[in-house]
């Protein structure tokens, strides 16, 4: 187990919601770090694929998702789709 320093008025906020939502400061923790690890990797992704420094089927690898799911996170981003029928065989053989 690691610790971590929190700044007074965070902590004073963290501990408000854990008490409204009836859990655990870990586990409210634990929830909190964990979404937002989740969401700042993935914007960093789709950051790498916009940017052209990856592929569709790597960043589907680094998100841990196939690449009808990262298709998927791509057209509700910003980004522009940009694959061809011919990387989309490539990715997908054997």
């Amino acid at each position: 187990m690691k610790t971590l320093e929190i700044e007074d008025n965070l902590y004073k906020e963290l501990q408000e919601l854990a008490s409204l939502q009836k859990v655990e400061m870990e586990k409210l923790l634990e929830g909190i770090l964990y979404e937002g690890v989740t969401s700042v990797k993935e914007r960093y992704v789709l950051e790498l694929y916009r940017d052209g420094r990856a592929t569709l089927a790597k960043c589907a690898e680094l998100l841990s998702i196939d690449l009808w799911e990262m298709i998927e996170k791509i057209r509700k981003s910003d980004c522009h789709l940009d694959y061809s029928l011919e990387e989309l065989q490539e990715d997908t053989s054997v």
